[in-house]
């Protein structure tokens, strides 16, 4: 799994502003909420470290789909030489 980056987490404000969102206001105690935020802020970092690693993976895809266009077009130039030496023949 990808390191965490401290930059990418949620703002303690995010973080409670969902919390209250997820809760009725007056339904939870201190504790209860206390607990709740913790598990949202650990739901909302592990939905950033997966889309971190879903941009890291769509960046392999890329890389490699450059690399593979590139093998095509030499491909293509060693096809066209060998079809010229054919119909000079």
């Amino acid at each position: 799994m990808l390191e965490e980056d401290p930059a990418r987490r949620p703002s303690l404000a995010v973080i409670l502003d969902y919390a209250q969102y997820l809760a009725p206001a007056g339904d939870l105690g201190g504790l209860a909420r206390a607990q709740s935020t913790n598990l949202v802020s650990e739901k909302v970092s592990g939905l950033a470290n997966a889309a971190g690693e879903t941009g890291q993976s769509a960046q392999m895809v890329r890389d490699h789909a450059g690399e593979l266009a590139r093998q095509a077009e030499a491909l293509r130039g060693q096809v066209d030489q060998f079809l010229s030496r054919i119909r000079a023949a």
